[in-house]
């Protein structure tokens, strides 16, 4: 009687014969183009023919490993692309048979470990063959791997494809394998094959890229702007992006026609103005600086550092000789913290007889101006007009005639002797310290209560827009005085006072000579 352990073994002993039946046919079936015959490979099997760069035939496992649909379809790049990850040696292969006349009939194992497959080639007549031999059987753990990358790739295509910017995978010889939807609307219609972008390959492998300018055909033949990059993948396949950047190309040109446009109004000011940026180098100056300093303009124009526009200028001797060099770098120092501070201005008097405001004010993004101006003539003006008023005091203290002068907020702005001696006002005193209140208070302290008295302080207190005023006085000792108040502009007051003895030798007529 059979028992159900002898029914398990020929079960068992069964089925690896079937499978063992299975290996062999497969080990012995015709590869996709033997001499003996021109046998279909199985649907699961992959291969690809190209009669010179045009695809003729492939498996439909083929078009799903390209992701392509027709053979019409495929290039001789997507095919490199998709089979160099696993058979790497596949690039040299076909760069070394780029030029050779003879029939190249090679089978490469693959580069994969543990990876019995192999990749037949076959180059010959302008005509060329790829198909894959893989005797391995796939197990439910293989075939989820594939599912799982193939899903993975599908997300990763899909997420490059919502990009806003254009990526594509090309090989090295420029061939487009794959692209994006963005970049795809760059292309011309009329020739969807043709590159979109042309740059330089070596500016584009380097961190910043290559700046190129592009004609979109599908937007009225608007110029578009993009800073393109690639970098080097495995297998002679390089991933290439572009980035638009018309909103910088706008802003530069924004700038540099507001630069233009500050250069213009520059050249218009009679100070002198020097811009340096925040490593200290000379970016923009106007011809005022040049008539102002008699540094040449080739030299500004070469960009000098702070240090190098200073040593020049003491060198044309447009600034004080400083004592000695060490000195000399600390007060160079001290102007940049300065001016970075807005608070640098000095007085620089020339040997010439000039005399220039140098003044640091602050620029953005870490840059100071330097302006130069030429004060020579206010400086001028104002030495004039203090010694005029140096005079006119001179002048006042010759009088023996007591005179103060009050300004327009009431304070006392002059006095001469006299009126210090009469008020007994102490020499250290200062004007400022003494207002016309104070002044009326000591009038009534030094003065007898009269009419003249009255007018003087009710001049006094309405002292904007009031008249000239005259009138006697007398001190509490019994002396006799006059005065005189005069306005100026209706603000200011001459205060005179004078005794009467002089009153009458001033007014007294003088005697003819006896005949």
């Amino acid at each position: 009687m059979i028992s159900l352990a002898d029914i398990a073994l020929v079960l068992a002993a069964s089925s690896l014969t079937v499978i063992a039946a299975f290996a062999l046919v497969r080990f012995t079936a015709p590869s996709p183009q033997q001499k003996g015959g021109s046998k279909r490979l199985e649907s699961g099997e992959i291969y690809f023919t190209f009669n010179a760069d045009r695809c003729t035939d492939a498996s439909q496992s083929a078009l799903e490993l390209v992701n392509k649909t027709s053979p019409d379809d495929v290039t001789l790049g997507n095919v490199k692309s998709a089979l160099a990850s696993r058979f790497d040696s596949l690039p040299a292969l076909l760069n070394e048979a780029r030029n050779a006349t003879v029939k190249v009939d090679e089978i490469l194992p693959s580069s994969v470990s543990h990876d019995s497959a192999r990749l037949h080639v076959i180059l010959e007549d302008n005509r060329s063959r790829f198909y894959v031999c893989d005797n391995a059987i796939p197990n439910l753990a293989d075939r989820h791997r594939a599912m799982t990358g193939r899903a993975h790739r599908e997300l990763t295509f899909e997420s490059l494809n919502k990009l806003p910017h254009p990526v594509w995978i090309a090989s090295l010889e420029s061939e487009l394998i794959w692209a994006n939807e963005a970049y795809k609307m760059l292309g011309s219609p009329q020739s969807p094959e043709a590159p979109v972008f042309e740059f330089d390959t070596i500016k584009a492998m380097q961190n910043s890229g290559d700046r190129v300018s592009l004609m979109h055909p599908r937007k009225n033949g608007q110029t578009h702007w993009f800073d393109v990059s690639m970098f080097e993948l495995e297998y002679d396949s390089y991933f290439n992006y572009a980035i638009n950047v018309d909103g910088l190309i706008a802003a530069e040109v924004a700038q540099r026609k507001f630069v233009q446009t500050l250069a213009k109004t520059f050249a218009q000011l009679s100070i002198g103005l020097a811009i340096f940026d925040r490593d200290r180098r000379l970016v923009l100056f106007n011809p005022a600086l040049v008539d102002l300093t008699a540094l040449p303009a080739h030299f500004l124009s070469a960009q000098p550092n702070l240090q190098s526009f200073f040593d020049q200028l003491r060198e044309n001797r447009i600034m004080p000789e400083p004592k000695d060099y060490a000195s000399w770098r600390s007060q160079i120092a001290d102007l940049v913290v300065k001016s970075v501070g807005g608070n640098y201005q000095e007085t620089w008097s020339l040997p010439s007889g000039l005399t220039y405001r140098v003044s640091g004010r602050p620029h953005p993004d870490g840059a100071i101006a330097l302006l130069i101006e030429d004060i020579t003539a206010e400086i001028t003006l104002t030495r004039r007009f203090k010694g005029q008023i140096e005079l006119s005091n001179t002048a006042l203290e010759t009088l023996k005639s007591a005179v103060v002068i009050f300004g327009p907020d009431g304070s006392v702005v002059f006095w001469n002797s006299t009126f210090k001696t009469l008020f007994n006002i102490s020499d250290s005193a200062s004007t400022a310290e003494h207002t016309v209140p104070q002044f009326l208070q000591s009038c009534r302290q030094k003065f007898e209560a009269c009419e003249g008295l009255e007018a003087l302080q009710s001049a006094l207190r309405k002292l904007h827009g009031s008249s000239s005023t005259d009138g006697s006085l007398k001190l509490r000792n019994g002396e006799a005085l006059t005065f005189q108040l005069r306005t100026h502009d209706g603000t200011s007051a001459i205060v005179t006072f004078n005794t009467v003895s002089s009153a009458a030798r001033k007014t007294q007529p003088k005697l003819a000579p006896a005949g």
